[in-house]
């Protein structure tokens, strides 16, 4: 199986997360609504990422907040900075159902999903791929969800059925996601500025 490059600023993140994934396979977060949280869940804080021990409970967007805290990078934010929607999926993609909020921290570097460009991309470059559905509503199925191609086929995610894993084929969750944008590594985790720290972990 293809993995993720050492040389790339995805393989921290990811490692982080197999780990988390080994030591406490942490449950999907239900998020009820409000402001997305800033500790378990989402992870939406502009700081150095939790240890892997200390992520007990993390729904999908929180996946790529720990992947971009890692790496030192800003975590995904609305694009009018509201504290309500940092981190979560409508401060990644933007929302149909909250215009208020802007266009989405990657608008302009979101295509249509095509499943085989998204595999190609992750194996090319030796990195992830992100894939999303946007959020429409508070309701758990309208939540949206943010998912990470790896060069295997695989996808780094956290789902309702499994909490964090990386257990099924990007086709496989597919199926159950209906994904509709994505996102190349060179507009996201591989892009080389947006670092507002230095990266690592907190203490603890």
């Amino acid at each position: 199986m293809l993995t993720v490059a050492r040389s790339t600023n995805a393989y921290p993140g990811v490692i982080a997360l197999q780990k988390a994934i080994e030591l406490n396979h942490p449950p999907y977060y239900v998020w009820p609504g409000g402001v997305v949280p800033s500790g378990q869940g989402a992870f939406a804080e502009n700081a150095p990422a939790p240890q892997p021990k200390d992520i007990r409970t993390i729904f999908c967007a929180g996946v790529g907040d720990i992947i971009y805290r890692v790496d030192g990078k800003r975590i995904p934010i609305a694009q009018l900075q509201s504290e309500l929607y940092d981190g979560g999926v409508a401060a990644y993609f933007g929302s149909p159902a909250l215009p208020q909020i802007g266009a989405g921290y990657f608008a302009g570097f979101m295509h249509d999903f095509d499943l085989t460009t998204a595999k190609r991309w992750a194996r090319q470059t030796r990195s992830i791929v992100l894939v999303g559905r946007q959020y429409t509503g508070v309701a758990l199925p309208q939540q949206g969800h943010v998912a990470y191609v790896l060069p295997s086929g695989y996808v780094l995610q956290s789902d309702g059925f499994r909490g964090l894993n990386m257990d099924v084929t990007i086709e496989q969750s597919h199926r159950e996601v209906g994904y509709t944008v994505m996102v190349h590594p060179a507009d996201h985790i591989e892009y080389p500025g947006d670092r507002i720290h230095r990266g690592g972990f907190l203490r603890g």
